[in-house]
C-alpha cells in the first residue's frame, strides 16, 4: 500500500509543476492518474503498476541491453570490493 501512496503523492506533485509551469497538457495530467503515473515511470522517478511497451525491436532491445549491461557493472564492482576479482 506504501507505493501506491507515494505514487499518488508523486502524481500531485507532478501535476502541480505542471500547472505552475503552464506546460501544454497540465489539465489532462492533472485529471488522469494513467497521465501522471506514465510520466513518473518514464523519467523513472517511481515504480508504477505500468508496463512499457513498444511495437520497435531495436527500442526493446537497447532497454533490455541497458539493464544488463547496469547489473553486469554492478555485480563487477561488488565483487572488487569483497575481493573475488581484482587486478593483481
Amino acid at each position: 500500500m506504501y507505493r501506491f501512496n507515494y505514487l499518488t503523492e508523486a502524481g500531485k506533485i507532478l501535476a502541480k509543476r505542471f500547472e505552475e509551469n503552464g506546460l501544454e497538457g497540465f489539465k489532462d495530467v492533472k485529471r488522469k492518474n494513467l497521465i501522471q503515473w506514465s510520466i513518473l515511470q518514464h523519467y523513472e522517478v517511481c515504480q508504477t503498476p505500468l508496463i512499457d511497451l513498444t511495437h520497435s525491436l531495436r527500442v526493446a532491445a537497447t532497454f533490455a541491453l541497458y539493464k544488463t549491461i547496469q547489473l553486469l557493472l554492478t555485480f563487477m564492482y561488488l565483487a572488487f570490493l569483497i575481493s573475488q576479482i581484482g587486478y593483481r
